[in-house]
């Protein structure tokens, strides 16, 4: 995937964020793309290679609250795209989630600003071979991050309307393109998502 995908990817999964009650995280998720700022004509796979070399020349340490924070949002967008069945989508934001392993900076700002200086001045060390940086994104893959960039953006206007989600969920279950691609899991992934935002609403 390009990193001018990922960009795409990314604000149609604020766009669910938001929606499902997640609105304290956005500004992770924005400062983030921060880092991706004329990145877009590589990989994601090639950035993240990049990255994990910088990040090798620091000391390794446990990871700080604030990036694990980041973490655990890149790990739900990476259960939409395996429920898309968007499998190559997918390993590249594992690969973002291994890069933040070790990293303790204070704040998100502290890592985007240091991640710039590894970007611009990478590792000398001996190159890894990446399957990932060689292999293209095959047309299916495409239209399955799509679709996820897709109903995450459409969900969003449902807002707090919980009969409009669901009607939208139902239209993915009968979306012909959902089921070419066989992405069935996921209308019970975002589902579910939005199960967990209805669980930890404050009652009145």
């Amino acid at each position: 995937m390009q990193v001018g995908s990922l960009i795409a990817l990314l604000q149609g999964f604020e766009s669910l964020v938001e929606t499902i009650g997640g609105s304290s995280q956005l500004a992770d998720i924005r400062e983030f793309r921060r880092l991706l700022v004329g990145q877009e004509g590589t990989t994601v796979a090639q950035l993240a290679g990049k990255l994990a070399k910088g990040r090798a020349v620091s000391q390794s340490r446990p990871i700080s609250t604030p990036l694990r924070g980041l973490q655990n949002l890149f790990a739900k967008l990476q259960t939409l795209l395996v429920s898309a069945n968007a499998k190559k989508a997918a390993d590249d934001i594992a690969a973002l989630i291994r890069v933040l392993d070790g990293c303790d900076q204070a704040n998100l700002h502290q890592f985007i600003e240091e991640a710039k200086d590894w970007l611009a001045n990478p590792s000398k060390g001996k190159p890894r071979s990446s399957k990932e940086s060689k292999n293209g994104t095959g047309s299916g893959e495409d239209i399955r991050t799509e679709l996820v960039r897709n109903y995450a953006s459409a969900l969003s206007q449902t807002s707090e309307d919980n009969s409009a989600f669901d009607r939208i969920v139902s239209e993915i279950r009968v979306n012909k393109k959902v089921r070419a691609q066989r992405c069935a899991r996921l209308p019970r992934c975002i589902s579910d998502m939005k199960l967990q935002r209805r669980k930890v609403a404050p009652t009145h």
